[in-house]
């Protein structure tokens, strides 16, 4: 997938103290919504094993995020079929977790 993070410079304390303070896995005890992660598989940005690493740590916490993994979209989830799974899972979370209505009550 290309290179992890490159610094130029090694990050002082005082640098690495700041990258963690706005981390949102900082912020993790904070989260009380339901939360959903689309994620594609071969994102530079975000990478699957930090994402995958927040969603281990909202479930080490009682909740359970839903989640959708996308194996050949990067950070832009433009693949077409991703678009129309995006749109679908969205559509299931927000009925949901908005309207109430579960999976076995729409039929």
């Amino acid at each position: 997938l290309g290179t992890r993070r490159i610094f130029r410079t090694v990050p002082t304390p005082s640098d690495l103290q700041r990258f963690f303070e706005v981390s949102p896995i900082s912020h993790i005890d904070e989260v009380q919504a339901p939360t959903m992660f689309l994620l594609g598989k071969c994102d530079r940005r975000v990478y699957l094993a930090d994402a995958l690493q927040y969603v281990q740590a909202l479930r080490a916490r009682q909740h359970e995020p839903h989640v959708k993994v996308f194996p050949d979209d990067g950070h832009p989830l433009s693949n077409v079929q991703t678009e129309y799974e995006s749109y679908l899972n969205i559509a299931g979370f927000l009925k949901c977790h908005v309207l109430g209505v579960s999976e076995s009550n729409s039929a």
